[in-house]
């Protein structure tokens, strides 16, 4: 202590407590020293000021300010001299960089400047291809785009027609239909209302009465749909035979999990609209996108005999290297700009070292999901939390953004929520899990209650029947309750919206197109059948369960058979 007390001097002891923003007054001498203090504009440590400050200062004042944590000011260059610094000096710079990124992050950039990755290459050239001789030399296709999901299939569809829509805008009408939306019935009228629309766009000179094709039953829509595609109705009444190349209008279809309209019923909507691009006299182009690669064994015989066999595999990254390089090509702006070089350097160089957080981030997303979407989104929360270009650049240096995003978007999963399930749910789960590790994972409302009911009596025999206060005279019942029908549907319910139960033939990879055929058929047969006698199935398995609920739990015994 007297060796600190010969560096520093004799240490002020305070007996009253002081709150600490009120310690710099208390350790000052005299009181107009405070006010004088307040009066000067702290900037840097290196005290460049004219000699008129300095002879305005006293030693004891010079003294307090080599002590005080000072700010650092930016550069006059009008970027940060830190990573981590203070706020960048020209905030509207900032906002056009960092409204840059998440229209780049969004795809929402024009077509040439948002492009389209070097892996991608040949499957965009013939889905390009494909456009340019449907819209402009006026011929009928099909193709189907099979990749993983969230592989730019969309996004290459998407690219051409922005750059076809340039100079051929009034040409060709899209359509754009998502299996995990809509039914067929549902697809239907939703082509007639999106035919509707984009023939007001291209022929404004006709009035909007003229076309009514989503009036009636759905029988009359279709026929409605298919009278104008088969028919000169797009011109107009004019005759076909007179009409120049550029004047016919070419109906794209886009078609999003088109696997989903596949189904064992009919497949009414693929045969008619497969079917038109065959012998329709209007130009019809149909591109389907799907995850499936045996998507051609799910079509039926009449669907498949009126398909072209068009199968565009996107091709997947096959390297690290090209998975950073497609990361830097996201996230650089590669436009000159008072913060883009600065910002591409440096996106560059944290990707080119393997010891940075965010390689190491990358890296770890190429060897388990290799999924860029889920990059972008974490980018996306990243740029959009940012408040200056410093906040920006830390930001990515320390990528506490993009871990936070991983972890909440690991906590939706299966385990967390089945932990936030309540008692008796947690019991119907394990009940149905039960029935489902024996019945080779089917499971029905049926047989999951008789399961419940006998793992409760049989909880209930090994617990005392009743004990009683001896003073009071009141008698504590131990058993556990057994809940009636009408009330465990409620809970089941809630199980089945949380995902917790799924319907028989939504999960599992089926060995064959005849095994997921007949998984498909048995689930849309589910619709007639009682409630009760409804098949389902566990996403979370017996074994799963045995180590997520708490062995305190008197439930625990009932993860296992």
């Amino acid at each position: 202590m007297g060796a600190f007390d010969n560096d520093f001097g004799p240490i002020k002891r305070c007996t009253t407590s002081a709150h600490p923003s009120n310690i710099i007054k208390s350790g000052l001498e005299e009181q107009d020293q405070n006010h004088k203090l307040k009066k000067i504009k702290l900037i840097t440590k290196e005290m460049h000021a004219s000699q008129q400050e300095e002879d305005e200062l006293t030693s004891a004042q010079k003294s307090i300010l080599h002590r005080l944590p000072l700010q650092v000011a930016p550069n006059s260059s009008g970027q940060s001299s830190t990573v981590c610094g203070a706020t960048a000096a020209d905030p509207q710079a900032f906002e056009e960089l960092k409204t840059m990124l998440l229209r780049k992050l969004n795809n929402r950039l024009p077509p040439e400047e948002s492009g389209l990755p070097e892996f991608v290459r040949s499957a965009s050239n013939e889905v390009e291809r494909i456009l340019v001789q449907s819209v402009i030399q006026k011929e009928s296709h099909s193709a189907i785009l099979v990749s993983p999901r969230s592989w730019y299939k969309t996004s290459i569809i998407n690219h051409h027609l922005a750059r076809l829509r340039r100079q051929h805008d009034q040409q060709f009408v899209t359509v754009r239909l998502n299996g995990l939306i809509h039914t067929e019935n549902a697809a239907i009228n939703s082509i007639a209302t999106q035919l509707e629309n984009e023939l007001r766009r291209v022929r404004k000179d006709v009035p909007a009465t003229d076309f009514q094709l989503s009036q009636g039953s759905l029988t009359e829509v279709f026929e409605n749909i298919l009278k104008l595609l088969n028919t000169v109705a797009v011109q107009m009444g004019r005759s076909s035979s007179v009409l120049p190349r550029s004047a016919k209008l070419t109906v794209i279809f886009i078609f999003d999990e088109i696997d989903q309209f596949a189904g064992p019923i009919r497949q009414t909507l693929l045969y008619n609209l497969f079917d038109m691009v065959e012998h329709a006299r209007v130009p019809v182009c149909i591109v389907g996108c799907t995850t499936k690669l045996n998507i051609l064994e799910f079509l039926e015989k009449r669907v498949k005999s009126r398909f072209s066999q068009r199968l565009i595999f996107v091709p997947q990254i096959t390297s690290y290297q090209s998975f950073c390089k497609e990361v830097i090509r996201i996230l650089s702006i590669g436009r000159p700009g008072p913060y883009t070089h600065a910002w591409d350097k440096k996106v560059k160089s944290e990707l080119e070292d393997e010891q940075t957080e965010l390689s190491c981030l990358v890296k770890g997303n190429y060897e388990t999901f290799r999924d860029l979407a889920l990059l972008k989104n974490a980018f996306v929360s990243m740029v959009g939390a940012a408040d200056s270009f410093d906040s920006l650049l830390c930001s990515l240096v320390n990528c506490n953004t993009l871990k936070l995003y991983n972890k909440l978007q690991l906590s939706n999963s299966l385990v967390n929520r089945v932990r936030a399930l309540g008692e008796l749910e947690l019991v119907i789960l394990l009940s149905a899990a039960r029935v489902a590790l024996k019945n080779e994972e089917n499971v029905n409302f049926n047989l999951m209650y008789e399961e419940y009911s006998k793992l409760v009596k049989g909880l209930n025999s090994r617990i005392p029947a009743s004990s009683s206060l001896s003073d009071t005279g009141i008698s504590i019942e131990h058993a556990v309750r057994i809940w009636n029908k009408k009330d465990i549907k409620s809970i089941w319910e809630t199980l089945i919206e949380l995902e917790l139960l799924v319907e028989r033939g939504i999960i599992a990879i089926r060995q064959s197109a005849q095994a997921a055929f007949q998984a498909t058929n048995h689930y849309s047969a589910n619709s007639v059948m009682p409630y009760d006698l409804k098949m389902f199935q566990v996403p979370i398995t017996l074994h799963e369960l045995r180590r997520v609920v708490s062995k305190s739990s008197m439930f625990y015994s009932w993860t296992q058979l």
